[in-house]
Order: C-alpha cells, then sequence, then structure tokens
C-alpha cells in the first residue's frame, strides 16, 4: 500500500536543492536590483516648469560665461604659443612643453576672475 511507495514529492535531490538554492539566490539579487532602482528613482524629481524656468535660465547664462571663458582663454594661449613660434621656433619648442600648461592655467585663472566680476557688477 501506500507505506510501500514513498512520496516524490517530498524527496530533494542535490541538484533539486542547488537548483533551489541558484533561484533563491537569482531573487534576491533581482529584489536588490530592484530596491537600488528604488532608491535612485527615490531622489528623481520631475522638473516643473514654472518655478524652474528662472534658474535654469542664471545657470544657462553662467554656463555659457564660463564656456566663453575658457574658449577666450585657449585662442589667447594658441595665439601666444603661436607669436612665439613664429619668432624663436627652437626655443619655443623646448620652453612651451614645460611651461604651456601652468601658462595656460594662469591665462585661464585670470580670464575666469574678469567674468566673475563683471557678473556680480551685473548682478548688482
Amino acid at each position: 500500500g501506500p507505506a510501500q511507495n514513498p512520496v516524490l514529492a517530498k524527496r530533494r535531490t542535490k541538484a533539486m536543492t542547488s537548483m533551489h538554492k541558484e533561484q533563491a539566490e537569482a531573487e534576491a539579487a533581482a529584489a536588490a536590483v530592484k530596491a537600488k532602482r528604488a532608491e535612485r528613482r527615490k531622489h528623481m524629481v520631475v522638473p516643473d516648469v514654472t518655478t524652474g524656468a528662472a534658474l535654469e535660465r542664471q545657470l544657462r547664462k553662467v554656463a555659457t560665461r564660463g564656456v566663453v571663458a575658457l574658449f577666450n582663454a585657449i585662442s589667447k594661449h594658441q595665439k601666444g604659443a603661436t607669436d612665439k613660434a613664429e619668432t624663436g621656433k627652437a626655443a619655443a619648442r623646448s620652453s612651451a612643453k614645460s611651461a604651456s600648461k601652468a601658462s595656460f592655467l594662469e591665462l585661464l585663472k585670470k580670464s575666469t576672475s574678469g567674468v566673475g566680476k563683471g557678473a556680480s557688477a551685473a548682478a548688482a
């Protein structure tokens, strides 16, 4: 009778155990990914056009000024480098490699400090 035939649903082989373990790990990983995604989405806000428009305009102006200052500094630096190269090519090559980065950064600082002063004067 029933005592002689084992119930097959209650038995677990090693393959079945490992399969269940892998499935549980996959579910845990999926839950972790879902929780991480939910955490990231919690900080996302749909932009409000009515209140954020003025701030966006202001940020765009600041960014534009910065990019203009950067490009002006680059063109000044390149113009200075070509002028030096025309006067003394051999001397300029050796000194340009060591001093070009420092002089460019100095030029960039000067141009951005001028932009910042003009912006604060215009705002006041």
